[in-house]
C-alpha cells in the first residue's frame, strides 16, 4: 500500500466515532492504511473499523511491543499483530508515559501521507500530531 492515513482523536461523541468508523471502513475499502495510535476512543474505532472492513491498519506504541495500553485493548493489539503491523521505537519493557506519546506522534505523522484530524483540544496530542504533519510536508485535514 502506498498510502496511509492518520485518522486521529481528541473526543469521544458519537458524531465523532461515526465519522471515524465512516473514513476508516472507506480507507479500508480503497486499500488506504490506517495509521492511528491505539489509543481509547477515535484511535481504537478507526483501527477496528479498518481491520473489520479488511483493511491494514498500522498501530504506532508510545510503549515497548511487549505491554499493551491501554490494558483493555489487549483483543485489538492481538488482532493488529495478526493482520497489520505494530510499532514501537522503545525496547520491551518500556511503558507508556507523557514524555513518550509526543514522541511516537511524530512517528505516526512520519507514516502518513495525510493526518486526519477529527476534533482536537488545546494542547491535545492530535495537534502535536499535526505540527509534525506540516513539519514533514504532510497533507491535515481537519
Amino acid at each position: 500500500m502506498a498510502y496511509a492515513d492518520t485518522i486521529y482523536r481528541t473526543c469521544y461523541s458519537q458524531e465523532a466515532k461515526q465519522k471515524t468508523v465512516f473514513l476508516a471502513s472507506e480507507y479500508a475499502k480503497t486499500q488506504i492504511a490506517v495509521v492511528s495510535g491505539m489509543a481509547k476512543g477515535i484511535d481504537s474505532y478507526a483501527h477496528t473499523a479498518c481491520l473489520n472492513s479488511g483493511g491494514y491498519t498500522i498501530a504506532i506504541l508510545g510503549n515497548g511491543l511487549d505491554i499493551c495500553y491501554p490494558s483493555e485493548h489487549h483483543k485489538l493489539m492481538k488482532c493488529i499483530e495478526e493482520k497489520g503491523l505494530l510499532l514501537s521505537e522503545y525496547p520491551p519493557g518500556t511503558p507508556p508515559s507523557r514524555y513518550t506519546f509526543p514522541r511516537r506522534n511524530r512517528l505516526i505523522s512520519s507514516w502518513s501521507d495525510k493526518l486526519i484530524i477529527i476534533q482536537a483540544g488545546k494542547g491535545s496530542g492530535a495537534l502535536i500530531t499535526a505540527e509534525y504533519s506540516r513539519k514533514y510536508g504532510r497533507k491535515v485535514e481537519i
